[in-house]
């Protein structure tokens, strides 16, 4: 798979848990929670700095959820 494959793919899966995260909570299904953290981590695994944005999103999703508890 080319550079540009991987790094489409990686910001598609990315993009989807970013959207997510922009959502009420109160939208989201109990398996959701544990999904944003994972969504897109084998897409980011092949660079570095996709991992880092990875993380900053994961960060945010975990700050989002322990603000609705």
């Amino acid at each position: 798979m080319s550079t540009e494959a991987k790094i489409y793919k990686a910001l598609d899966k990315l993009e989807a848990v970013i959207q997510h995260n922009e959502a009420d909570i109160a939208t989201w299904i109990p398996l959701e929670y544990d999904l944003q953290l994972s969504y897109g981590t084998e897409q980011v695994a092949f660079s570095d700095y996709f991992i880092k944005l990875k993380e900053e999103i994961n960060r945010c999703t975990r700050q989002k959820i322990m603000q609705s508890e």
